[in-house]
């Protein structure tokens, strides 16, 4: 593989046309490479790195396969003291040595280099090159790269193309294979590393995605342009605090904008969702909203991520909390295309299906005085282009104004060019799959349930117990701090016999003794041993299936291998091998 892609690249120009796959410049200037490194800059800026005022310069940097120092001069350069470039192709490596801030450039591949002893770097960029590496040529590379990095805050950043067909698919042209996001952290996992934070990168016409690991992704607005359905992007400068977008309420859809002809058809207590969706099947959308219409997602969209329509057998392997959200779903939908068709005899189901899915994932909590009598999970109000904004678990605030418009401000400033996210709310993997058809790389807020090695164990009166006390799970692993979820903390120490005489003063806040938290975690790890088999097995039956779609079976691929690197770091972070542990 390493082998054809040199000889690949000693076929190519060592020119930014050359670099980025035919894709012109003009005037000398690659819309793709300023679009790259503004992401890449905005990435980087989000881990604490940058010129800016609170973030911080870097001594050194490296950056593997490097070409002819694109990214080297567009963007380390900038950040760090002294760079170190890793490039095989000997064309490529001439004008790297004349860059100002390039130290060291060492004409090897990044399966040959070795680091020089005694230089630690604060940044490893390593990006669209680990393509040409084997899975056990990528993991030795990151082994040694980990052996380099300062430990003291330091940092790697993987930025590569991701295979969308649900495999790992190999270029015949240059010898690149392009790796599924699940191959990723499988060898991220092996080589010992952690991501703290990951990124799509948006942006690109007509090329393959891309992704950025180590750091989390982002959509924006007006002042903005809406290339396409689920990207917005900054037109100008914006300040920090300044609206990014306002819409109306003039614009907003909700319970006081359904028509009386729809309203007074059917039952007086059928859901907000269901008659925002009957409102969309039977009158459509205004002429004025057109730009919003054509950017929602098709029927045929949601079918790749909404697990509301996948296969029975990709529902089975589903997580317990996304099934159970699916299956929650499935008997509302059914329930309101119930009451929607009685009253509606023309209506197409699948017409209806449609703007229900779309009321599902596309609507904002909106609460006034009118909904006050519905569930707050029905206060629902959909917001032409306000919907465009993409998730992260960080963004721009966005809320209702007091005048009933609906307000996104900048939590930051940013700059022409880049994207702009806001927050869903604090949700874990399982949540965003189910309810919006995703599972971002990277969630701070997400969570892994054990109620399924748990629940079982709990006798009868045990359960009453807990559930006396609303105790009774969900019982949540997250990605930082064992035991952090109070339920699972009171449903171990019940369970676990050296702990069961002191639950009362536990619960009192009183803690237990040494000797008592050792044997809480020699049982959490028991626990955690037997789901990540269940986990490793679900991701096994998941890759044999031969049903649904290649990239439905890869999106539930990835969420179960999410569940194996939680559990397991869970595991060595109880035996010690991953930082310390509290147990209170």
């Amino acid at each position: 593989m390493v082998n054809s892609a040199k000889e690949y690249w000693e076929g190519v120009n060592a020119d930014i046309d050359g670099m980025l796959g035919g894709v012109p410049s003009a005037d000398g200037f690659s819309h793709v490479s300023r679009v790259d490194l503004q992401g890449s800059r905005s990435f980087l800026a989000k881990l604490g790195i940058g010129q800016k005022n609170g973030r911080r310069r870097v001594a050194n940097a490296l950056e593997g396969g490097a070409g002819i120092g694109r990214i080297t001069q567009g963007l380390l350069v900038e950040v760090a003291d002294a760079v170190d470039a890793i490039e095989p192709v000997a064309k490529f490596v001439a004008p790297l040595q004349e860059v100002t801030g390039v130290r060291n450039v060492f004409n090897v591949g990044l399966e040959d280099w070795c680091p020089v002893e005694g230089t630690l770097y604060d940044l490893i960029w390593v990006q669209w090159c680990v393509g040409y590496l084997t899975d056990e040529q990528l993991v030795a590379f990151m082994k040694r790269c980990k052996a380099a990095l300062n430990p003291d805050g330091g940092v790697m950043v993987v930025k590569e193309n991701l295979s969308t067909s649900g495999s790992d698919a190999l270029d015949e042209v240059d010898g690149c294979v392009t790796r599924v996001d699940s191959s990723f952290l499988s060898l991220f996992e092996e080589a010992g590393w952690r991501i703290i934070r990951a990124e799509t990168q948006k942006g690109f016409i007509g090329r393959r995605r891309r992704a950025s690991y180590g750091t989390e992704f982002t959509p924006q607005k007006s002042p903005i342009e809406a290339p396409e359905w689920s990207l917005v992007a900054i037109s100008r400068h914006v300040r920090e605090g300044e609206d990014i977008l306002y819409v109306p309420i003039g614009l907003v859809r909700s319970l006081h904008t359904v028509p009386g002809h729809v309203s007074r058809n059917l039952p007086s207590d059928t859901s907000i969702h269901a008659l925002l969706a009957a409102d969309l099947t039977i009158n459509g959308v205004a002429e004025e909203l057109a730009l919003w219409k054509g950017r929602l997602p098709t029927l045929a969209d949601f079918s790749t991520g909404m697990p509301f329509m996948w296969h029975k057998k990709l529902l089975a392997l589903l997580p317990t909390p996304a099934g159970e959200l699916v299956e929650s779903q499935l008997g509302s939908f059914y329930r309101d295309w119930a009451r929607v068709t009685k009253a509606f005899p023309d209506l197409q189901q699948e017409d209806y299906l449609h703007n229900w899915l779309i009321v599902n994932t596309r609507s904002f909590y909106y609460c006034t005085p009118q909904k006050e009598s519905y569930p707050p999970a029905d206060r629902l109000a959909l917001v032409p282009i306000a919907d465009l904004f993409n998730h992260a678990d960080d963004g721009c605030r966005a809320s209702f104004a007091l005048d009933g418009g609906f307000a996104v401000s900048a939590d930051r400033d940013y700059h022409l060019g880049e994207e702009v996210y806001i927050s869903y709310g604090t949700h874990t993997n399982d949540f965003l799959l189910a309810e919006y058809g995703f599972v971002p790389m990277a969630n701070r807020w997400d969570k892994t349930c054990l109620d399924g090695v748990i629940m079982p164990r709990l006798s009868p009166a045990q359960k009453k117990l807990l559930r006396d006390r609303e105790l009774l799970g969900p019982f949540l692993l997250d990605n930082t701090t064992l035991l952090a979820c109070r339920k699972m903390q009171a449903a171990i120490r019940l369970l676990c016999p050296c702990s069961r005489p002191k639950w009362e003063a536990f619960l009192d806040e009183e803690g237990c003794g040494e000797h008592c938290r050792e044997a809480v975690a020699a049982f959490l790890a028991s626990l955690l041993a037997e789901y990540l088999a269940t986990a490793k097995e679900a991701a096994r039956e998941v890759a044999e299936l031969q049903v649904g779609q290649g990239t439905q079976r890869e999106l539930l691929g990835r969420r179960w291998r999410q569940i194996e690197v939680t559990v397991s770091q869970a595991i060595r972070r109880l035996q010690g091998r991953d930082g310390p542990t509290a147990l209170s």
